[in-house]
């Protein structure tokens, strides 16, 4: 087994590499407690994971699997005591905070709202 780690940006060159893969792993995303813009944090999270994937959808025409690891950042809001999370959590706490008070929104709730919305975009494609 062999394995190759494509860094960010994805550029259709790199994605190229996926040719002859059987397997991609989207294991990390630009982290920080001091983001102080959403957007370019939002933009990137979304897009970089949509580039990797069309990328393999291009190129990777071997490829049987693709792994996304999570985060709980995508699922943690405020929940009743006890809840049991699930795939049918989001968090749409960051998520609303972010789009409510964009730039003044906490550093916490844009990377929160960044893995929600990347995850998001995974898996509509």
């Amino acid at each position: 087994m062999s394995y190759q780690l494509l860094p960010l940006p994805f550029q259709d060159r790199k994605l190229r590499s996926t040719e002859g893969c059987h397997g991609i792993a989207h294991l990390a995303a630009p982290v920080s407690l001091s983001f102080t813009d959403p957007a370019p944090v939002l933009h990137g999270a979304i897009n970089e994971t949509l580039r990797l994937l069309e990328g393999a959808h291009k190129h990777g025409h071997d490829v049987k699997t693709v792994v996304l690891m999570s985060s709980i950042a995508a699922v943690t809001s405020p929940r009743e005591p006890g809840h049991i999370y699930n795939e049918t959590d989001w968090n749409e706490t960051s998520e609303k905070q972010v789009a409510q008070l964009g730039k003044r929104a906490s550093s916490k709730d844009i990377y929160f709202a960044s893995k929600t919305a990347a995850e998001h975009a995974f898996w509509k494609f």
